[in-house]
């Protein structure tokens, strides 16, 4: 979209034009010839009546080489946002990049294999998180990092499944899943190398950590050093 064309919109939006404010929205969101912000975006919508905003994130738009990835900070505190819909080539989300969401209720993260810290922290509506990323180059085996209170104070949060296929090594930050007090059962993978401090601090609800045939004395000893008082929760899955 040409400059000129973009600000007579614009002007009309700030007018109050619900369908001028529509088209800003999109421009922000796919970057027709302005500057990507997401996070505008969003606002914009809201000035046009939208409620439960569902936003679907542009393939592509955010890479580092091969890497596609959601920026740090990018939907920081947008509390109109209620699911997310990823591409699925994105693995990494960046720090902090849904913090304070907190009628988050959806986002597909299956492929998704970094999540930096606070990445989702006080998205308090937040119910389940599946990750099960698939090898990027077959016979290579895939790793899994969950940030620092990655997912802290996700206060609905229920169950967490970490299911990579061929995992070859998985850490899981300090207060990864702190304070999330609805938290049930959580499913972890083979090849775990460290599971941080308090990892699971006030997750007072948690009845289960499932983990793979074989395993229980790796996770017995890793789970003793730093968070042992949920050593009594491990399940070996059936």
């Amino acid at each position: 979209m040409k400059t000129n064309d973009f600000n007579e919109i614009l002007t009309k939006a700030a007018d109050g034009d619900v369908t001028a404010m529509q088209t800003i929205a999109e421009c922000y969101r796919v970057g027709d010839g302005v500057e990507l912000n997401w996070k505008e975006s969003i606002r914009w919508r809201e000035r046009a009546g939208e409620t439960n905003i569902t936003f679907v994130v542009p393939p592509g738009a955010y890479k580092n080489g091969n890497v596609e990835f959601i920026p740090g900070r990018i939907f920081g505190n947008c509390e109109s946002l209620t699911a997310v819909v990823l591409p699925a080539n994105v693995s990494l989300i960046i720090e902090d990049a849904f913090f304070g969401c907190s009628s988050l209720e959806s986002i597909n993260l299956d492929n998704v294999s970094h999540v930096n810290k606070g990445a989702f922290c006080r998205c308090a509506a937040l119910q389940s998180v599946t990750i099960r990323p698939q090898e990027s180059i077959p016979g290579l085996g895939t790793t899994i990092r969950i940030g620092e209170s990655a997912f802290g104070a996700c206060l609905s949060l229920r169950s967490v499944t970490i299911a990579p296929s061929n995992c070859r090594g998985a850490w899981i930050e300090a207060k990864a899943f702190g304070n999330c007090k609805s938290l049930e059962q959580i499913t972890l993978p083979a090849n775990v190398k460290e599971i941080g401090w308090d990892a699971f601090e006030y997750c007072e609800n948690l009845a289960s950590i499932v983990v793979p045939k074989g395993t229980l004395a790796t996770y017995q000893e890793i789970l003793a050093k730093n968070n042992a008082e949920v050593v009594d929760k491990l399940r070996e899955a059936e």
